[in-house]
Formats: structure tokens, sequence, C-alpha cells
């Protein structure tokens, strides 16, 4: 599974997560940096975009957004994954 690590989470958990082989990128890599602060659906069709699903802890703002971003224009999403507690965050 390919993963795209929203801005709350930090780079370096991708680093450790690529370390172990996984293909992992964040909002909060150095060369990811015009995603930060970007609308919920357009990281979502970002990630959409590159076959990866979203990691986000945000829950109650990831509930109903693949509907809600795509509708009926009968595109797919690679989905979310939502988290209730994440590592601690290190920059």
């Amino acid at each position: 599974m390919r993963l795209l690590l929203d801005e709350m989470i930090g780079a370096v958990v991708a680093e450790q997560l690529r370390d172990r082989g996984h293909d992992v990128v964040a909002v909060q890599d150095p060369d990811r940096g015009h995603l930060r602060g970007l609308d919920d659906c357009l990281l979502l069709a970002t990630g959409d975009d590159e076959g990866r699903a979203v990691v986000t802890d945000n829950i109650s703002e990831v509930v109903g957004l693949p509907a809600e971003c795509f509708g009926d224009r009968g595109q797919r999403s690679c989905g979310s994954l939502a988290v209730r507690e994440l590592p601690q965050r290190r920059q």
C-alpha cells in the first residue's frame, strides 16, 4: 500500500517507514511543501493521483470525504486511513 501522510505527521515517520521498505511520502517532506495547508479534498485527490491512501488523525474531517470530494463524477479514491494516536511528532 502506498501512503501519503497528512501534515500533522512528521516527515521522520515517513522516513522511518521508507527505511523499512514502505512506499510512503509526507506533506512534511521537504519536497512536498506545496501540499501544506491544502484543502482535504485536494489532498485526497493528490493521493489518488499518486495512487496513495492519505493517513491522517483528522478523523472527524475524513469521514465521508471520498463521497464529498468525488461525488457523482465517477472518480475513484485510494482512500484514507484515520489513526487515533500518532507516535510522538518530531520535526
